[in-house]
């Protein structure tokens, strides 16, 4: 029955999010999701070489685990954070308008067995969550742990290769940008091969309005309406 059919992506999100229940300890979490993520994908590739599965059915599949994943890493890092910097209810709530942008093969739920994630960290909008801590440096220090966490290894292994060289400026952008500056930064300096990038761009963790919202604003630059417009 395992091998049978594929798994929906809720199905992994509850099984993860049931394997994390009882954990306190982050880094503990962090080796469940690696455990997690070798299990499924073993699953997975059973499938695959018994003749079970179908190329698209397989690489859906990686990129929905990738998918769950990466929301798991991204709620454990952003209640480690809220902790350290012992935020109020009000600011805490702020500090969840914050996506993880799928690009390349995540992007487009075409993940095989060796594939980095690519991926563009975003947030809502300018501001500070207290005297002497604005949204900007929240969310680095969000993405930093994020891509600690993905990247890093353990005995159980890691979870993902991440790269993050799609983002706007590339190795030599800001690891976080606010929608405002992505708009700005593609309306002035983006290039074609951005445009095509951006056509597999997909939210594929955090908040889903900010995601959402980052998907339609880039639509214009992507899209451009007459076919002589840069």
């Amino acid at each position: 029955q395992t091998l049978e059919k594929p798994r929906e992506k809720a199905w992994l999100a509850a099984e993860l999010q049931r394997l994390l229940l009882s954990i306190r300890v982050p880094e503990q979490k962090y080796d469940a999701i690696r455990r997690f993520r070798r299990r499924e994908t073993l699953r997975i590739g059973a499938r695959d070489l018994m003749g079970g599965a179908t190329v698209e059915e397989t690489t859906r599949e990686l990129s929905n685990l990738a998918d769950v994943c990466l929301q798991s890493v991204f709620e454990i890092a952003l209640g480690a954070l809220r902790a350290q910097y012992r935020l109020k209810s009000n600011a805490a709530l702020a500090t969840e308008l914050f996506s993880i942008i799928g690009m390349g093969k995540l992007g487009g739920q075409e993940l095989n067995y060796s594939s980095d994630v690519d991926v563009i960290f975003i947030y809502g909008e300018e501001g500070t969550l207290t005297p002497t801590l604005t949204n900007h440096q929240f969310f680095t220090k969000l993405a930093e742990e994020i891509i600690r966490a993905v990247s890093a290894s353990s005995g159980e292994g890691n979870i993902f290769r991440i790269d993050l060289r799609l983002r706007p400026e590339g190795k030599s952008g800001p690891l976080v940008r606010s929608l405002d500056s992505c708009e700005n930064y593609y309306a002035e300096f983006g290039e074609t091969w951005e445009r095509m990038a951006l056509i597999k761009a997909r939210p594929v963790a955090g908040d889903e309005k900010v995601g959402g919202e980052f998907i339609e604003m880039v639509q214009p630059f992507v899209y451009a309406r007459h076919a002589g417009e840069n």
